[in-house]
C-alpha cells in the first residue's frame, strides 16, 4: 500500500500514561518526583477516569474537586491531560440516576436477567450524555490542557461494546451474551426491519417466518442459556470478598486470552446443512442490526463531543476481540470516526506480538485507509518487554499513540498486575525512553490484505478464531492487514496487490462482485481448495469458474487468482510463496522478500528502510536499504 495513503490528522506520538482511576488522585502522584520521572520516560500526558458519578453525585450539584488538583499540576509541569469520560457503566453512572425513571438497564436474552448497565437503547440516556459532556467541556474549555479525549460509552469498563465480563463492583449480571432483552431494543429491532424490508411478506420471505405482522417479530433463537465455564464454577465456591478479584482476573482473561481452535464439530459445510439459507440470513440481518446499533450509539457520543470539544483530539475507545456479541464492528466505528475528525482507541494489546497485531489489525489498516488516527491500549499490564514490543507494534501499524498503565507506579485501581512503586518509573520506562526514537511520521508499506469474512463471523463466531491463530502465525511470514467487508465494499482493496484467504465460508454478494472486479483490474487472489467461499446468496457460479483447479494460478483480465491445492507443504508457506515470488513461479512481481539475516524475527517495510523486531532479543533494528541488494542494519 501506497505511503499517500495516510492520516489526514498526524500530531506528535501520544505516550499516555494511566494515573487516576476513580475518586481522588494518590497524593504520591501530586509530587514535583513523580511528573519528573513521568517526563523522563517519555510520558506526554497522563489518563484519569472522568465519571457522571463523580461529577455530579447529586443531581445539579457539580464536583470537579476530584481533578482540578491534578490539573493544575500538570499545567506546572508542561504536561497534559487525557481524560477519560465515561458514562453508562455501573460505576460511572450516578445512584441518583439509576434509581430513577430515566435508567433502564440492559438485560441479556441467555437469562432475561438485567445488569446494572445502561441499555444503548435508553431513550433518556441521550441528553444526560449531552449534559455530561457539556458540564465537563464548560469547567475546562479555557484550561488548554487536553492532549486528546477518550470516549467510554458502555460496556464494563466504557468500550464501545455490550456488557461483556469484568466490572469493578457490585456482583451484577454480566457475562458475553445478547445484551438485547429490554423492550426498547425489540421495538428498535422491528422498526429497523419495518423499515429495511417494506412489507411483512417481504420479510417473511427473507427469512422463511411466517410474522403476522411487524409487532410480533422477534429475535432469532440462539440456543440455551450460555454454560458455565471454569470461573463460573471456581466463583460459587470461593468467599465472598474475593469474588470481585475472581471478576477482574475473568475480564482480563477474556480480552487477553486467544481461545484454542475448537474441534469443528460444527463445520462450515455442517452449519449449512443445519441452517436453511433463510437461517442464516435471519442470523446475518440480526447481527449486523446489534452490531449497528452500537455503532449509532458511538456517533452520537462522537458527535456530541465534536460538538463540545472542537479543536481536540477524540477517541472512541473500543475492545474486544470482534465477536458479534461484543458489538463492536471495528472497520465500521472507524469509518463514522472518520466523519467527526475522531479516532479510535483499541485496547485489546498485550506482551505478545503476535497476539497484539492480529489482535489491532483490523482498527490499524481500516484507521490507515480510511485516513483517520488510533492509538493502542495493554488490556492487562505489560511487563517491560511488553512496553519494547508495543513500540514496534505502534511504529509498523502507522498509531498516533499508545496508552501504558505502568509505566510510572500508581494505584493499581481495576487491573492489578505488577505495578512499581507510585510515583516511581517501572522497569518498562526505560525500554520505552530508549525506543521511542523509532516513531516516525512515515506509515508502513503493506502490499497483502487477508479477508476478514465479516459474514461467516456472524454465521460461525468461532471461525475467528481460527482465522486469529492462523493470521498470527502468517505474520511470521509477511507483514498484511486486515480487511473486512465493509472495507472492500468502500473500494478500498484498491489499496493491496494480494488478498490471501486464511478462513473461508461465506461472504455477502457485494463483497464478491467487488473481488471479481478487483481481480480483473490487476489484483491477485490467494486461497487453497480447503477453503470454501461463497455468497450467502448461493451465487457461487462466479467463484466456480474462477478457483477452478486447472493448473495452480488463472488469469482473470489483468489480474490472477491462485488456489492450492492439499499437499505436504504448508498452506501459509504457499500464501508468502506467492507474495514474495522469489524463484518467479508465478507471473507477476513479488513484493521484497525478507532477508536471510532477519529470518524469524517480524519485519515491516518503510520507503527506503526496514524495520525488525526479535522477539527473543526484545529488540528493535532500523535496515536502511541503498537497493535490494545491499542492507546495512543500525540498531
Amino acid at each position: 500500500m501506497s505511503e499517500t495513503c495516510r492520516s489526514e490528522i498526524r500530531h506528535h506520538f501520544e505516550v499516555i500514561q494511566q494515573w487516576q482511576y476513580t475518586g481522588n488522585v494518590n497524593p504520591l502522584l501530586l509530587t514535583e518526583n513523580a511528573f519528573r520521572n513521568g517526563k523522563r520516560s517519555g510520558i506526554t500526558s497522563v489518563q484519569s477516569y472522568v465519571t457522571w458519578a463523580q461529577i455530579e453525585p447529586r443531581q445539579g450539584r457539580r464536583d470537579f474537586s476530584a481533578y482540578d488538583e491534578l490539573v493544575g499540576h500538570l499545567q506546572h509541569h508542561n504536561l497534559k491531560w487525557v481524560p477519560f469520560l465515561i458514562l453508562g457503566p455501573n460505576y460511572a453512572t450516578p445512584d441518583w440516576f439509576q434509581k430513577s425513571d430515566h435508567s433502564l438497564h440492559a438485560i441479556c436474552l441467555e437469562h432475561r436477567k438485567k445488569s446494572k448497565i445502561q441499555s444503548i437503547w435508553n431513550p433518556h440516556l441521550p441528553r444526560y450524555v449531552d449534559h455530561f459532556l457539556r458540564t465537563f467541556a464548560n469547567h475546562y474549555s479555557d484550561h488548554d490542557i487536553f492532549e486528546s479525549i477518550a470516549l467510554g460509552i458502555s460496556g464494563n469498563w466504557g468500550e464501545a461494546l455490550y456488557p461483556a465480563t469484568g466490572g469493578f463492583r457490585g456482583g451484577f449480571h454480566t457475562h458475553p451474551g445478547w445484551w438485547c432483552g429490554d423492550e426498547r431494543a425489540l421495538l428498535h429491532f422491528r422498526e429497523h426491519v419495518a423499515q429495511k424490508n417494506g412489507s411483512i411478506t417481504t420479510l417473511n420471505k427473507r427469512w422463511g417466518t411466517n410474522f403476522k405482522d411487524f409487532s410480533a417479530i422477534s429475535f432469532p433463537e440462539f440456543g440455551r442459556s450460555l454454560k458455565k465455564d471454569g470461573f463460573d464454577m471456581l466463583r460459587n465456591r470461593i468467599p465472598g470478598a474475593l469474588k470481585p478479584v475472581l471478576s477482574r482476573i475473568r475480564g482480563h482473561w477474556e480480552k487477553i486470552r486467544v481461545p484454542r481452535i475448537s474441534s469443528r464439530s460444527h463445520t462450515l459445510q455442517k452449519m449449512n446443512q443445519r441452517m436453511s439459507q433463510h437461517d442464516l440470513q435471519y442470523r446475518i440481518d440480526f447481527t449486523a442490526w446489534y452490531q449497528n446499533a452500537m455503532t449509532r450509539w458511538a456517533q452520537y457520543w462522537v458527535e456530541r463531543a465534536r460538538y463540545h470539544f472542537a479543536n481536540t483530539a477524540l477517541y472512541l475507545v473500543t475492545g474486544g476481540n470482534g465477536r458479534p456479541m461484543l458489538g463492536a464492528d471495528f472497520a465500521s466505528q472507524t469509518k463514522m470516526a472518520k466523519k467527526y475528525n475522531a479516532g479510535i482507541r483499541i485496547t485489546n494489546q498485550n506482551d505478545s506480538y503476535r497476539q497484539s497485531f492480529i489482535f489491532t489489525r483490523l482498527v490499524s489498516a481500516a484507521c490507515r485507509n480510511y485516513g483517520t488516527y488510533f492509538t493502542t491500549e495493554e488490556s492487562g499490564v505489560n511487563r517491560p518487554h511488553g512496553v519494547t514490543m508495543r513500540i514496534f507494534d505502534a511504529a509498523t501499524s502507522g498509531a498516533s499513540g499508545a496508552y501504558f498503565k505502568s509505566i510510572i507506579g500508581n494505584d493499581s485501581g481495576p487491573c492489578g498486575g505488577p505495578h512499581p512503586s507510585v510515583g516511581e518509573p517501572g522497569r518498562g520506562a526505560k525500554n520505552l525512553s530508549e525506543n521511542l526514537r523509532y516513531i516516525s511520521p512515515a506509515h508502513p508499506i503493506v502490499d497483502v490484505a487477508v479477508l476478514f469474512p465479516n459474514t461467516t463471523i456472524a454465521i460461525m463466531p468461532s471461525v475467528l478464531n481460527s482465522l486469529y491463530q492462523r493470521g498470527g502465525r502468517f505474520r511470521a511470514l509477511a507483514d498484511f492487514d486486515l480487511v473486512d467487508e465493509n472495507m472492500i465494499g468502500d473500494n478500498l482493496l484498491q489499496n493491496y496487490r494480494f488478498l490471501a484467504l486464511l478462513e473461508g465460508g461465506w461472504i455477502g454478494a457485494r463483497t464478491t462482485r467487488k473481488i471479481l472486479d478487483w481481480i480483473t483490474g490487476g489484483g491477485i487472489l490467494i486461497t487453497g481448495s480447503h477453503l470454501s467461499l461463497k455468497s450467502i446468496e448461493n451465487r457461487t457460479d462466479d467463484w466456480t469458474a474462477l478457483l477452478s483447479l486447472k493448473g495452480i494460478y488463472k488469469r482473470v483480465g489483468q489480474g490472477y487468482s491462485v488456489c492450492f491445492s492439499r499437499d505436504t507443504t504448508p498452506y501459509l508457506r504457499k500464501v508468502s510463496g506467492a507474495v514474495y515470488n522469489r524463484d518467479r513461479e508465478y507471473p507477476w512481481q513479488g513484493i521484497p522478500s525478507i532477508p536471510d539475516f532477519l529470518q524469524g524475527q517480524y519485519v515491516t517495510r518503510f520507503t527506503g528502510r526496514l524495520m525488525s523486531y526479535d522477539p527473543k532479543k526484545c529488540r528493535i533494528q532500523i535496515h536502511e536499504i541503498k537497493d535490494d541488494n545491499d542492507l546495512s542494519a543500525h540498531q
